[in-house]
């Protein structure tokens, strides 16, 4: 039964993506881009690209003996943009850094007026939680779910500490005012105070009252202004305040009647703000407990909460999406912020409470006008994946789909907009699409498959993939792939069929029946068009196996099945002229295959989880594929030696090689380019 599971899991997450140089000698027709003004105005909505980004600074430019890396974002603004979720957030006392943690560990540092990124802190192997600077400003505390706590030199983003809270998976951590201490709390339902200066534990404070079980967990922690009260909220909806000196449990406020998830206090200390998983927000009277004003309106769980100068408005932010200010005193809405896509996790404010900066699942941190609630500094990325990279001789064209559907060409070396393609696509179940410097194949509908052209904007064909209906037939398409000069195109069908189209009419050539095995999860069209592969699985006695398939073009015949991978295989790249080719499966191994003889020439290990795209070298001496954990690993082709291993600022989705330029496009919306030399021998 697990193996079965985990092969749905694959075939649904497999993205099958295929990148098409061009392939003949003639010169590439002039490309016809459209003023914006000729274009609908319902496209021009969903398909405008702005490129005015801030890129990071010379600091950024990683050198070393044998590579040199440019870290550049091509598509959207580099603006306050962080790869996945914000999960935390924390501002400079002086208003001048912000820093942002992220699903994977990563913590950016951003001006917190220009946007320009500073630095990009990693050590935490799992996302961070909690975020806060000392009050002097010069270090910045991090919390992360895998149980360490870590202080970085908030100038230079060094690592100065790293020490472990046993608070099981933590959730939360307050510095102390006078900068002395660190409280954190976690899953463990204990609070923790660490010494800053020698990263000691100096008390442990442990709650005894149980509801139900895991109920304990600490969800949020405040420290007052005296640095003498720390104040918890927890799963089970109580709020606890505690003697920072003694540990002494000194009163518990009035338990609410949700899950608590998120806890603040206001500057002075004089009130409590609460976030709850039914979507209210509490405001207590920190000395007596009283309860001061309930809000509501939100319509998913709060997950932030922060309180203004004064204590005058409070923020809240919230799983539905959106930035709610209100009136502290009468709990009355005084104005929602919107325009994120996704839940909005964390919320910071200067000290003025003039601004405020929200992190969402969109990837976006956005920053508001707290009198006006207008987006003082928009965000102009994408909103959508980068699918689909086409090199030709002069740059590189990006395709990009937007999270509502519609598809665009952007120039993937100055980020400018080309082309808006007409029309939409679905939200598919798989991110299908295929390019070469002519056209862009994609999927319509799940069973339609459509070829836009570049110079015009619009659908040249259409395929429709029409099959009986049976019990063993699937219509959808789950891969296509382009021939080099765009005049055929193949689409595969869950149920194991391939078919070849014409380009140019949408007409079918020819169909393909490979067997009862799964797939295919992809197909590819290498130099010679006179053949292509297939991706499948094989039932082997119960267990899973990764094959591929070789195809005749002209006929239809199967020419031979390779067999060597123990899992799924999900990309391939082909050698110069296609004497050779390289595949990836998703248990982190790469072989390179001889297509004619069918002979398994090498295996090259090194991707942790599965293995992306795939490309080699124009001269054929090097491989590039990235791997799961988000790492661009190169090896040596004629002798399978690993050679590099690189940080990938994103999950990608895509590749492409231009001369020594290694174009990654990622989930995110980003391109990242690296420029790559081997090392002299």
């Amino acid at each position: 039964m697990g193996s079965v599971k985990r092969v749905a899991i694959a075939v649904l997450l497999v993205v099958l993506l295929c990148v098409a140089a061009c392939g003949n000698d003639e010169p590439e027709p002039a490309l016809a881009v459209p003023s914006w003004a000729k274009v609908a105005p319902e496209q021009l909505a969903e398909a405008k690209i702005r490129s005015n980004f801030v890129g990071p600074p010379d600091s950024d430019l990683l050198v070393s003996e044998h590579k040199f890396i440019r870290w550049k974002t091509i598509v959207g603004d580099r603006r306050f943009r962080q790869v996945y979720t914000a999960s935390a957030l924390a501002l400079s006392p002086n208003g001048k850094w912000l820093a942002s943690g992220g699903d994977f560990g990563d913590i950016k540092i951003w001006e917190s007026r220009g946007g320009r990124e500073a630095h990009t802190l990693r050590g935490h192997r799992d996302v961070v939680r909690a975020l806060a600077y000392t009050p002097d400003g010069e270090l910045l505390v991090s919390g992360s779910r895998d149980g360490t706590l870590q202080l970085w030199l908030a100038a230079s983003g060094q690592l100065k500490q790293t020490f472990r809270a046993e608070v099981g998976h933590l959730r939360c951590l307050a510095v102390s005012p006078d900068g002395s201490w660190v409280v954190s709390g976690g899953t463990a339902g204990v609070l923790e105070i660490s010494d800053l200066a020698t990263g000691a534990t100096r008390r442990t404070l442990q709650r005894t009252r149980r509801r139900w079980p895991h109920s304990s967990e600490v969800v949020g922690v405040a420290v007052g202004p005296d640095s003498k009260r720390i104040v918890a909220g927890c799963k089970d909806g109580s709020l606890e305040v505690w003697g920072a000196a003694t540990g002494e449990l000194l009163h518990s406020l009035p338990r609410q009647k949700r899950a608590v998830t998120c806890i603040a206090m206001g500057p002075a200390g004089e009130r409590i703000v609460v976030g709850c998983a039914d979507g209210t927000v509490h405001v207590s009277d920190a000395m007596t407990g009283q309860s001061v004003s309930v809000m509501r309106g939100h319509t998913a769980e709060v997950l932030g909460v922060l309180a203004g100068p004064k204590s005058k408005w409070v923020a809240s932010c919230s799983r539905d999406g959106t930035v709610k200010l209100w009136d502290t005193a009468s709990g009355r809405l005084l104005r929602t912020l919107s325009g994120h896509r996704g839940p909005v996790h964390t919320l910071a404010r200067d000290a003025l409470g003039s601004w405020l900066i929200s992190g969402s699942e969109d990837d976006r941190l956005r920053k508001w006008d707290v009198a006006t609630g207008r987006e003082s500094q928009p965000s102009n990325g994408l909103g959508g994946m980068v699918l689909g990279l086409a090199v030709e001789e002069r740059g590189a064209r990006a395709i990009v789909r937007m999270a509502h559907g519609s598809l665009a060409v952007v120039d993937a070396v100055s980020g400018e907009p080309l082309q808006a393609l007409a029309g939409r696509t679905d939200r598919l179940p798989f991110d299908v699409i295929a390019a070469n410097w002519r056209f862009t194949l994609a999927l319509k509908t799940e069973e339609i498959a459509a070829l836009w052209s570049h110079r015009t904007g619009q659908v040249v064909a259409s395929a429709s993939n029409v099959v009986a209906s049976t019990p063993n037939t699937d219509p959808r398409i789950s891969a296509l792939c382009m021939s080099p000069d765009g005049t055929w195109f193949v689409t595969a069908l869950l149920d194991g069929t391939l078919r070849s189209w014409v380009a140019e009419t949408g007409k079918p050539i020819r169909t393909f029946k490979g067997g009862p095995d799964w797939g295919p999860l992809f197909v590819a069209v290498g130099p010679d068009p006179t053949w292509f592969v297939s991706g499948h699985f094989e039932n082997m006695n119960t267990r899973f196996l990764g094959i591929l398939k070789i195809w005749s073009t002209a006929d239809g015949t199967l020419l031979r099945t390779l067999r060597g991978h123990h899992d799924a295989v999900q990309s391939v790249s082909f050698g110069p002229g296609g004497d050779w080719i390289v595949s990836g499966s998703a248990g982190g191994v790469l072989i390179m295959w001889d297509p004619m003889s069918g002979k398994l020439l090498r295996k090259m290990f090194g991707p942790v989880g599965d293995v992306g795209p795939i490309e080699v070298s124009a001269d054929g001496n090097y491989i590039f594929a990235v791997g799961g954990d988000r790492r661009l690993r190169v090896w040596e082709a004629s002798t399978g030696a690993a050679v590099d291993n690189i940080w990938i600022d994103g999950v990608a989705m895509c590749m492409a090689l231009r001369g020594d330029e290694i174009l990654i496009g990622c989930r995110n919306g980003t391109i990242c380019t690296y420029s790559w030399r081997p090392k002299p021998k």
